[in-house]
C-alpha cells in the first residue's frame, strides 16, 4: 500500500494550486485590512491637523479682541493684515457692523474679528461687545455700564 504524506490535519496532501490559491487569498485579505487601517488613520491626521489650525485661529482672534481690550490695539475697522512672525500666513480683519438709527448704546459696539488662513481654508469669526467711546455715556468705568444694562 502507498503512503503518501500526511498533512498536519492528518489527510492526505492537498494539490499545489490550493496552497498558493490559500497564500493568494491570505495576502489578499492582508492587503484589504492595511488599506482599511491606513485610510483610518490618514482621516484621523487629517483631523487633528484640522482642529490644530482652527485652534491657532481661535487663539489669535482671542488676542486681538484681548488687545482691544487692553487699549493696545484700536478699537476700530482695520484689515485684512498678516500677523507677525511666526503667523504670517495668517491674516486678522477687525469689523464694526453699524448699529441701527437712534439706539443707544453707552458706548458699547459689536465687534467682529475674522482670522483666516486661505492655504488651509480656514476661517474664523469671533465676536465680542466692546468700549468704543468712554465718554459716550458719561461714565469711564465699563463694569458699572454693564451693570446698567
Amino acid at each position: 500500500m502507498h503512503r503518501g504524506r500526511m498533512n498536519r490535519l492528518g489527510s492526505a496532501n492537498a494539490p499545489q494550486g490550493v496552497v498558493l490559491l490559500d497564500v493568494i487569498i491570505a495576502l489578499g485579505l492582508f492587503v484589504l485590512t492595511a488599506s482599511v487601517v491606513v485610510g483610518g488613520m490618514s482621516a484621523s491626521v487629517n483631523s487633528a491637523f484640522r482642529m490644530g489650525r482652527e485652534l491657532t485661529a481661535e487663539n489669535l482672534a482671542v488676542s486681538v479682541i484681548s488687545e482691544m481690550s487692553a487699549g493696545i490695539r484700536p478699537v476700530t475697522a482695520e484689515g485684512p493684515e498678516p500677523f507677525e512672525a511666526p503667523y504670517e500666513d495668517w491674516t486678522w480683519q477687525v469689523t464694526i457692523p453699524p448699529m441701527p438709527s437712534g439706539q443707544a448704546t453707552g458706548g458699547l459696539r459689536n465687534v467682529e474679528v475674522v482670522i483666516i488662513h486661505e492655504a488651509d481654508d480656514v476661517t474664523y469669526r469671533l465676536n465680542q461687545f466692546l468700549v468704543i467711546d468712554p465718554a459716550a455715556s458719561g461714565e469711564g468705568n465699563v463694569l458699572e455700564r454693564l451693570e446698567e444694562l
